[in-house]
Order: structure tokens, then sequence, then C-alpha cells
């Protein structure tokens, strides 16, 4: 399967125009956080995702509103475990500056036994290329995470100065796809 990972639109309509057509390339999509800039376009933001016509799991970035909009195709799945197809998505959108969260590593671990495993965070885990702003600034209970369940994805955002770069922690794959997107194969 092809999966179409993007975060950090903040709300630009025009960029989520070019994700469509990439969409069209992708079986499902998965977004970062920060959909919108404090709530910018948010209703036009998730009425454009759904009109795709694929599912489109997203968790909340720092940019977010509180309120929560979803639809039969765009699916909120911050703090959710949801199965689709082969895989297990599980999502936890926050801030992205938190250094370490055990609430992270609480909700991940529900997740050891799961196959086809990816995780979805707004921010970076700790100690690799994709958290290195002159020094490390990623979240230290994210890779705890990583480490124990050994997913076999982990998409991520946040740091703008990383888009579309990715990493391996573990055998996991990692990347930071930003507002343009990244195609993987799964």
């Amino acid at each position: 399967m092809i999966i179409l990972a993007f975060g950090d639109i903040h709300g630009n309509l025009k960029v989520i125009d070019r994700l469509i057509k990439k969409a069209k390339k992708s079986d499902f999509l998965i977004c970062t956080g920060d959909l919108t800039q404090f709530g910018k376009n948010y209703e036009q933001v998730i009425l454009k995702l759904d009109s795709i016509g694929k599912k489109v799991f997203f968790i909340h970035g720092n940019h977010d509103p509180d309120k929560i909009i979803e639809t039969e195709n765009v699916i909120n799945i911050d703090k959710r475990i949801y199965g689709f197809g082969k895989f297990n998505i599980m999502g936890y959108g926050d801030g992205g500056f938190a250094r370490e969260n055990k609430n992270i590593e609480r909700f991940f671990l529900k997740g050891k036994k799961l196959k086809n495993l990816i995780i979805v965070t707004h921010g970076p885990a700790f100690g690799y290329k994709l958290d290195f702003l002159g020094e490390h600034v990623g979240n230290k209970s994210i890779r705890r995470a990583i480490e124990i369940l050994k997913p076999r994805l982990h998409l991520c955002g946040h740091l703008h100065e990383h888009f579309t770069e990715m990493d391996v922690i573990e055998k996991t794959l990692s990347v930071n796809a930003g507002p343009e997107g990244v195609l993987l194969e799964v």
C-alpha cells in the first residue's frame, strides 16, 4: 500500500490542492498535525481533504484548534488506535515542544502486541537527524515508544527545517513529511 504522509499545511488551501493531485497515487493519507494556523480555514481544509474520497487520518498539532471536525473520510486518530487494512495506526497529537511526556509512553504501550504498526506524532523523537536544531530538541518519550514497539513507520512533523527528511530509529523509518507530502510504500 502507498501512504501520502503530510503535515504542517497551516491552512494553506493551495497546498491542499497539490496534495489532492498527489493523493491519486496513494491508498490513504496521514497528517502529522498543524492542519491550520490557529483554526484558519479549518472547515475548508477538512472538506477539501474529504473530497479526495480516501481515508485521511490526522492528529492535531500546536497550531490546531481544540475543536475537532471529522467526516466519514477524515478521521481524528489522536490518542486512538485505528485498524485500517493490515495496518494499526496509533496517533498522539501534542504541542511538539515537550522533551518528555509519560502520557505518550503509556498510550503507545497499548500497541505492544499490534502488528504492522504505524505511529503518528506531531513532534519528532529525541536524538537523531529529524530533531536536530543545533542540539536535539525532540521528545524522549516518543523515542522510548519507538525503541520498545519497533513500529513499521513513524510519521512526525513540527520542525519545518526537516520537511521531507527521513531517518531510522531501531529499524523504524521515521519521516517528517512536510506540507508537500511524501509518498511511502509500506
